[in-house]
């Protein structure tokens, strides 16, 4: 494989781990608000809240680690049966 092509397939990886680190830290960031922003305007403690909150923060973090591994497998993959095929 030329180096050309592995640069190509890591900036390849790195932009489809931005968008879905985006997607993640967007969740993250509203559950993160969603739990806070009650107890911060309203003063009070919601336990479902802050529940619902932690999920969605958590989901957050869920869509981060494994979109950046699909996103390492998917390009590894197109790389390899480019390189089996001969290209």
């Amino acid at each position: 494989m030329k180096w050309s092509k592995a640069f190509k397939g890591a900036l390849k990886t790195i932009l489809y781990s931005i968008v879905w680190d985006i997607l993640g830290y967007a969740l993250f960031l509203g559950g993160l608000y969603y739990m806070f922003s009650r107890f911060i305007l309203y003063a009070s403690s919601i336990i479902g809240d802050i529940i619902l909150g932690g999920f969605m923060m958590f989901f957050g973090m869920i869509i981060i680690l494994i979109g950046t591994l699909a996103s390492f497998y998917k390009v590894f993959a197109e790389l390899l049966a480019e390189e089996i095929k001969g290209g």
